[in-house]
């Protein structure tokens, strides 16, 4: 037998012991789920600092581009004033139009992946997909699965024109002036120019959007 196979074959014979050896001494894991690895909480609590404080946003867009998305949505004055005067109403029916979910953090303003940048503009985090709801309550690591980034997207790129739209009405006071004090929000690249859809792999064109 030559050197290079006796070679071989000891090698795979430590390995083997070694391997042998890991798993006499490997404690039995638990029932249910396996242990990966033993929380750190001081890890665990510097991460939901992160999220609750919005340090890893990057801001894209004025926060009344969200704010007024509902314009897009509907010419119906009533359903317009609704949005604009019930910033409740218009979050519940933001929900349910585009699959958001509310932000798990006190006090938050937008939905969970939406928050105000150091550079006062509006951005998104991992939180938009990475977050879901269950029996009421917001789950940081639940996958959302009904996310429709594609219609958020198609919504933005017709808000600009739809507000041009609207105050071009004639309009009753006190729609006139509320209409009129709209700022003429323009949304920025690449959102106002990204073909939707992307062509991307994904039920909601996920891939192609958020890369």
């Amino acid at each position: 037998m030559s050197a290079a196979v006796l070679s071989v074959a000891a090698c795979a014979g430590l390995a083997c012991s070694s391997e042998s050896n890991q798993n006499a001494s490997a404690p039995s894991p638990p029932e249910g789920l396996a242990v990966v690895h033993t929380p750190d909480d001081t890890l665990a609590e510097r991460g939901r600092d992160a999220f609750s404080g919005y340090e890893l946003m990057q801001g894209v867009l004025p926060p009344l581009a969200l704010r007024n998305l509902y314009i897009s949505w509907s010419d119906d004055l009533g359903t317009l004033y609704t949005y604009y005067t019930d910033a409740d109403a218009y979050w519940d029916a933001f929900h349910e139009r585009y699959g958001t979910v509310p932000s798990p953090f006190e006090d938050a303003t937008y939905p969970a992946g939406f928050g105000i940048a150091d550079n006062g503009e509006l951005g998104i985090d991992c939180l938009l997909c990475h977050a879901g709801r269950f029996r009421g309550e917001t789950i940081v690591g639940l996958g959302n699965n009904r996310l429709d980034l594609r219609g958020l997207v198609e919504d933005l790129q017709r808000l600009p024109d739809a507000i041009a739209a609207l105050k071009m009405r004639d309009l009753p006071s006190p729609y006139d002036s509320l209409v009129q004090a709209i700022p003429d929000t323009m949304v920025p690249e690449p959102y106002a120019s990204i073909d939707v859809p992307t062509g991307a792999a994904g039920i909601n064109d996920g891939f192609g959007l958020g890369g």
